[in-house]
């Protein structure tokens, strides 16, 4: 299909990829990045013969967020502070440290941040339930 433009305004530079609804917003000081809900721990990675290796599924994951990432300003080394609101698709009770880490290694690999130590405070917190599910993840540079 077509792809849209990147919708800019005068206060943030805003990506909107191919108008499904994940949007990266750089403004500032940080970042507001809607992505679709991250894979669990549990599928992310895969075990067999004493090797552990990403699963098709978190290949699948770490794709799509490098494609709403791509041509997006970066936080190279600075110092974040990160906030998620996880929006899950069903009420079912969920882990959400499960989702934490293939969430930071895509953005990561996508090239936002050069390592996810750099997170020096995180809050997550349970939005609405949506389908499809989705975390909106904020970025902020800190101590500068």
């Amino acid at each position: 299909g077509k792809r849209k433009a990147a919708r800019i305004d005068r206060e943030a530079r805003v990506f909107d990829v191919d108008g499904c609804g994940w949007e990266v917003t750089f403004c500032g000081n940080g970042a507001k990045i809607v992505l679709p809900f991250p894979n669990s721990t549990n599928t992310h990675w895969r075990h067999a013969r004493n090797t552990t290796y990403l699963s098709a599924d978190g290949k699948a994951y770490r794709n799509i967020v490098a494609m709403i990432l791509r041509n997006c300003p970066t936080f190279g080394t600075a110092r974040l502070k990160v906030t998620i609101h996880w929006h899950y698709v069903t009420k079912a009770k969920h882990d959400s440290h499960n989702y934490l880490k293939p969430l930071y290694d895509a953005l990561q690999d996508a090239g936002l941040f050069d390592d996810d130590e750099q997170i020096d405070e995180e809050h997550y917190y349970r939005g609405e339930v949506r389908k499809p599910g989705r975390c909106v993840v904020t970025i902020e540079r800190i101590g500068t």
